[in-house]
């Protein structure tokens, strides 16, 4: 399928004809540039060329497999995207907006987004001031408000790609007539025919100075929120102030011989520090070896000092009677919401114990313990029923003896989401303190180190869930995407009724993350069969795993309730809730264990996914998020 160089070649002389004519209003450049692009079109491999980005036919999954290999940026990497100039611009969305730094935006004139009017073949295109050797392109499109709860039923806004009116990424160089607005030549370009949040061109190795984003067609509009060009910094001598926006630059090597972007404490992305953890739904770094660790994440050995510290605060060496004895959680009767908001609600718990340094003991019962399986234990109700012990050593005495003495919330019945503990509902202050100690590596940071040093399975759970043999039995393997697809009872009964997508809905978000670290293994988390089902009419572009009977029974989870609201499933007389708990827990820990991610971060089982990860793999992962951002507490 690979294009002859001379098919290349004889496509960039029509580009440049075409360009040329365009400079003198001829109506004969239109059909050159059709003719150029075309050719492209024939002489491009899948992703592996630099010509056309197809998604692949019905008969190419083996050849798709073939072509995915990931391969790795090394060293240091600069945005040093300058200027950029649109072919018109509508209203407050100017072109200085693609160049900003901010890759967070809607759709619509909101302060972060370039936009053209509607016309014929809109672009925008990016000076990078001088030529370079070019190593990547970024093209971030903006967001939908419909996407956020927050927005109700806002407009569905959006760039529509396909086969037919694709998004075409030129690297140009200046002709004959250069100047600010003047003449191109066309070095090389991408076409792109199918929909995507992010649009990467990896290793492209062209030496151009501008980058041309257009959609070729009539009546069309561009908008993006940031175009990024990334070259190679061999010297590391190109960080500046505008190229490290969300960060400094700092020295590197003796005597200061150069200097490289560090990052502010809630930023991340080591290239351009360009991603607001608490503000932005993606993040889309350079690719790197999966092993390759933040080098900030354990600096000084802080990560390892904070696991140390959360545990010997929940382990006291002699007396627990300075125990901060707690026996309430959110939701209905004191008892939890669902699974990830209490085990959020708790790591607050755990916060406060490292700051008081005094153990926190939970005495009360959480809903999700409430089976047949811990009343078997002598543990109903008891978060250690399937966790590692909250606190141990002499606290785990006195929570026995808290627990005998435990008489419950009434609550409130008529509306069993209204918080019975009081003022420990609303205060979520202490979610958004950072030890000082701790304060250079950021909320985030922290938030993950409670998260990490809660949520671990004790040896019964482990057996029970047989983690690993469940991996090679789906075929789950590194590299992996991760995916959340939340339905189930969240359809019917939380700010998402009526409004929960299909899985054609994040195929996007799949398209970006498959171009940029190039696999096609996604594992599959979700309580809903019809999302199973649906995947099958993707798998010519993704190979999808997902859990199946006995770990899983999706019809559990199909309910006009929600779960946690189903007394007869957390009396104690039977595991339909222990099967529901076990299910909870695969999806909660594979989506930890995945490379990537694709979540619901107004989700609590999302943000407690993205944690989990984050801790295993001493970074933050590159995810993506559609319909919120990460959130610091256990609200939505």
């Amino acid at each position: 399928m690979a294009g002859s160089p001379s098919s290349v070649t004889t496509a960039r002389r029509h580009f440049k004809a075409g360009r040329r004519l365009l400079g003198y209003g001829d109506k004969l450049a239109r059909a050159v540039l059709s003719l150029a692009l075309v050719q492209c079109t024939a002489s491009a491999f899948l992703y592996k060329s630099s010509g056309s980005v197809h998604d692949p036919p019905a008969n190419a999954s083996a050849q798709l497999a073939d072509t995915l290999r990931p391969v790795y940026y090394e060293g240091e990497h600069v945005n040093v995207a300058k200027e950029a100039y649109m072919s018109s611009t509508a209203g407050r969305a100017m072109a200085s907006r693609a160049v900003d730094r901010v890759t967070h935006g809607f759709y619509g004139e909101d302060g972060t987004t370039a936009s053209t009017k509607v016309e014929s073949d809109p672009f925008i295109e990016v000076d990078v001031g001088q030529a370079h050797l070019i190593a990547a392109v970024e093209v971030w499109l903006p967001k939908r408000r419909c996407d956020n709860l927050k927005f109700g039923d806002a407009k569905c806004e959006e760039i529509f790609v396909g086969s037919s009116k694709p998004l075409v990424v030129e690297l140009m160089s200046p002709g004959d007539n250069a100047g600010a607005r003047g003449e191109r030549n066309v070095v090389s370009s991408r076409k792109y025919t199918s929909p995507r949040s992010v649009f990467f061109w990896d290793h492209v190795s062209e030496t151009a100075r501008y980058v041309r984003v257009s959609l070729p067609g009539n009546a069309r509009r561009l908008a993006v929120t940031e175009v990024k060009v990334f070259v190679r910094d061999t010297a590391m001598s190109l960080c500046s102030p505008s190229t490290c926006a969300g960060g400094t630059c700092t020295c590197h090597g003796s005597g200061c011989s150069g200097q490289r972007c560090r990052c502010s404490p809630e930023r991340v992305g080591e290239e351009d520090c360009g991603t607001d953890i608490n503000r932005d739904w993606r993040y889309f770094p350079l690719p790197k070896r999966l092993d390759t660790l933040d080098a900030r994440w354990n600096a000084g050995s802080l990560w390892d000092t904070a696991m140390s510290e959360l545990h010997a605060v929940q382990n006291p060496k002699s007396s627990c009677s300075r125990a901060d004895v707690r026996d309430g959680l959110i939701g209905a009767q004191a008892k939890g919401a669902g699974l990830a908001s209490s085990l959020h609600f708790a790591s607050g718990y755990l916060a406060l114990a490292h700051e008081r340094q005094r153990p926190f003991v939970f005495s009360g019962r959480l809903n999700y313990a409430g089976t047949k399986y811990c009343k078997d234990k002598g543990m109903l109700g008891d978060m250690d029923c399937y966790l590692g012990p909250v606190a141990g050593g002499s606290c785990l005495d006195l929570k026995r003896r808290e627990r005998t003495k435990y008489r419950g919330y009434s609550g409130p019945r008529a509306h069993p989401n209204r918080c019975a503990i009081g003022k420990w509902c609303d205060d979520v202050s202490h979610f958004k303190r950072v030890p000082k100690k701790f304060q250079t590596q950021g909320l985030f940071w922290w938030r993950t180190a409670t998260v990490a040093a809660l949520v671990k399975m004790n040896r019964d759970t482990d057996a029970l869930l047989r983690l690993e043999e469940v991996k090679r039995k789906i075929g789950f393997v590194s590299p992996i995407i991760g995916v959340h697809v939340r339905h189930g009872d969240a359809c019917h009964t939380t700010a998402r009724k009526g409004r929960c997508k299909g899985l054609a809905s994040y195929l996007p978000e799949l398209r970006s993350l498959r171009d940029r670290y190039q696999t096609r293994r996604v594992f599959l988390a979700t309580d809903d069969e019809s999302v199973i089902r649906a995947s099958r009419r993707f798998a010519t572009e993704f190979d999808f795993v997902f859990l199946s009977s006995p770990e899983i029974d999706r019809k559990l989870f199909d309910s006009k309730e929600q779960i946690e609201y189903r007394k007869n499933l957390w009396n104690g007389a039977s595991n339909v809730g222990h099967k529901i708990m076990m299910a909870s827990l695969y999806d909660m820990l594979l989506l930890g264990h995945s490379d990537y991610l694709i979540l619901h971060l107004l989700s609590n089982m999302s943000r407690l996914a993205l944690e989990l990860a984050a801790a295993r793999a001493k970074k933050v992962p590159p995810f993506s998020s559609v319909d919120g951002p990460w959130t610091n507490n256990w609200r939505m």
